[in-house]
């Protein structure tokens, strides 16, 4: 972990630093951003997975007194990927969470059928609300939560100030195509992961309402092991397993060898026979129960 802080926090902005001497083209461009998200999208996949770590293990990622390190992946490596602060330290932890996808979840996914291309755009402009911290702006003034309001609020000016620095630095042109881009691409995909994960629903059970798959393919951290996450989200995650294995039977689907990108997009693209052969040991009618619970909805 210590060498992907050194690389995503150093490294990394000394390469944009690097990229911003040549004259700004679509190729200058391209390149930077192909080496920021990395190759199978992986250097994405880690600054996302740890910003959201860093949060759930209440700032210990590293065991060290520094309040620079307790937060460096949501005040500083995330910024050039596209996490606003206060997306994963406020709201994330106190209302995705607190409701667990719910009607009252600034982002629940449960509010309308998830095989579908339009619910799924649908849903992009949800989670654009919840990343840029709109939809936590007022869910936390609504729950009167206004020193959360201010510390959110501190936190999108220090987002903005990042962007105005790197305009400052660099010029316009390129602080849009290398910080203000990934905003929009990190979070289109981080839109499809949070769809994917909670895209079944039955209400009441929790082993259906998020997502379990094994052995999948381009999963770090044992994120793949996502109800119990949900039941457990302070959990180390070398521990996901063995839970998921002691309560295996209440489990009635479980996907395997999948991706989470291909899973969901399969699902939206309504392909339920293709959806039917990533489950793991799958009942005769498992079609059916996918799409019944891909059109459930809670409200």
């Amino acid at each position: 972990m210590v060498l992907w802080v050194i690389w995503l926090a150093i490294c990394l902005p000394l390469f944009l630093t690097f990229m911003s001497t040549f004259t700004l083209t679509w190729k200058v461009a391209l390149f930077y951003n192909i080496c920021r998200i990395g190759p199978m999208y992986t250097n994405f996949a880690h600054v996302y997975t740890l910003s959201h770590m860093e949060v759930h293990r209440q700032y210990q990622l590293f065991t060290t007194k520094n309040p620079f390190m307790k937060c460096v992946f949501n005040m500083w490596i995330g910024l050039f990927h596209g996490v606003v602060p206060g997306t994963f330290t406020h709201s994330h932890v106190n209302n995705h969470h607190k409701y667990d996808n719910d009607i009252n979840d600034v982002y629940s996914t449960a509010g309308y059928r998830r095989d579908s291309v339009w619910s799924f755009c649908r849903y992009i402009v949800v989670w654009f609300a919840y990343a840029t911290n709109f939809s936590t702006f007022y869910d936390m003034i609504k729950q009167g939560e206004y020193r959360k309001v201010f510390e959110v609020f501190l936190g999108s000016c220090y987002y903005v100030a990042f962007i105005l620095l790197n305009m400052s630095l660099f010029g316009t042109k390129f602080a849009l195509v290398t910080v203000v881009y990934p905003l929009i691409e990190g979070n289109i995909l981080l839109a499809l992961v949070n769809y994917t994960w909670h895209i079944f629903i039955e209400e009441g059970n929790d082993y259906v309402n998020s997502l379990t798959i094994l052995n999948g393919e381009n999963f770090i951290f044992s994120e793949e092991y996502h109800v119990v996450h949900h039941y457990a989200p302070g959990f180390h995650h070398s521990r996901y397993k063995s839970v998921f294995e002691k309560n295996i039977e209440k489990y009635d689907i479980v996907f395997q060898h999948t991706n989470l990108f291909e899973l969901g997009i399969t699902a939206i693209l309504c392909n339920y026979k293709r959806l039917g052969t990533m489950v793991k040991d799958p009942p005769d009618d498992v079609e059916e129960i996918l799409k019944k619970r891909l059109r459930a909805t809670l409200w």
